[in-house]
């Protein structure tokens, strides 16, 4: 317990030297991005990390590229909580010069605005959980916690570490953030359960955080017709004795798709969709693959080195972009369900030579 405790404080002593440090250097405005279509994870550490910025006499407005997730929208219909947001980059103040990307492995995910990376003018802070993917060269301060079940979770310990409140609702949106990518709390990490019980100390309010989530669980019939097809078009692998690989492709949904496939029973889904960039693909692992030490931030890695993309993510859920009209959706998920299984069976078999594979 003394040790726990020791490495609490001193993860705690270190965000809020970070953060303090971070913040005391921008001056007026940032801007704050998230990935595109954000869940409550990210749009939690957006929020949540525009309300601490306050305390600073920053002013941070946000992005949440292509709009909100449903989930989001639910939440802040539920919580009340008015959050103005931009959803297009249609312009730059003068005077922002500084980029907060929350819960962002990679450029490719901020959608219009990853152009704002490139400017030799901008100065960007990346804040995530993830295993570091292509942002972080991108950026100035790069603030990444692997420890952390969730950016919220950095977020409600930076705020608990600096001694900056946050109100009610904007606590209630952090706490669906943890709760949401800890698999409703299946996937706890050492300081979860402090960093909630912050957040109910702050206000948050449970009831209404459950019943957003619940409503936005309710599937539309764009989206029941979307997870059909991928069941219908899924190709099914067997490796390592008990583990199922399945591959498949839609039109849209493709995050869903590959969440609701998991549910289904598969072990590892990988969903690939086209898109105006080129191919988006969705990877998500379930607790049994990953007792293998096979996670979907190493799948992604290893998609985006075959077939020429770029890749991240965490264990249980990451995400991969091909920029490319040659391949369409279809194609990729004929050669990734010929290739993948050997590279999963690789792995399987790593992870019993290293010792960390269950029999």
């Amino acid at each position: 317990m003394r040790q726990r405790e020791h490495l609490r404080r001193r993860w705690e002593s270190k965000l809020a030297r970070d953060f303090d440090y971070i913040l005391s250097k921008i001056e007026g405005e940032a801007l704050v991005v998230t990935h595109k279509n954000p869940d409550p994870d990210a749009a939690g550490a957006a929020v949540g990390f525009a309300e601490i910025a306050r305390a600073y006499g920053v002013y941070a407005r946000i992005a949440f590229p292509e709009g909100p997730s449903k989930s989001v929208k639910k939440l802040l219909d539920e919580l009340d909580l008015e959050v103005p947001y931009e959803t297009r980059l249609t312009s730059r103040p003068p005077g922002c010069k500084w980029v907060v990307s929350v819960d962002t492995a990679n450029p490719s995910q901020l959608g219009e605005f990853e152009v704002l990376l490139r400017s030799p003018e901008t100065r960007v802070v990346v804040i995530d959980h993830h295993a570091v993917g292509g942002i972080s060269k991108h950026g100035s301060f790069n603030l990444i916690v692997s420890d952390a079940t969730s950016t919220s979770e950095i977020i409600s310990y930076a705020a608990r570490s600096l001694r900056i409140p946050l109100s009610p609702s904007v606590a209630s949106l952090v706490y669906a953030g943890i709760l949401v990518d800890t698999r409703w709390l299946r996937q706890t990490g050492p300081f979860t359960f402090e960093a909630l019980s912050y957040l109910l100390d702050m206000g948050a309010n449970t009831s209404k955080v459950f019943s957003a989530l619940r409503a936005s669980q309710e599937r539309d019939l764009s989206e029941r017709i979307a997870l059909l097809k991928a069941a219908s078009r899924l190709q099914l692998a067997r490796v390592c004795k008990d583990i199922l690989v399945v591959v498949s492709h839609v039109g849209s949904f493709e995050a869903s798709a590959a969440r609701a496939l998991i549910d289904l029973g598969a072990d590892i889904a990988v969903v690939a969709k086209d898109s105006p960039e080129g191919v988006r693909i969705s990877i998500r692992v379930s607790p049994r693959a990953e007792s293998y030490n096979i996670t979907a931030n190493a799948i992604a890695s290893y998609i985006a080195g075959k077939l020429g993309g770029e890749g991240g993510g965490h264990s249980g859920a990451a995400g991969v972009l091909i920029r490319t009209q040659r391949l369409s959706a279809e194609l990729v998920a004929q050669q990734l369900a010929r290739s993948l299984p050997g590279k999963i069976a690789r792995l399987c078999v790593e992870a019993r030579r290293l010792g960390g594979a269950k029999e």
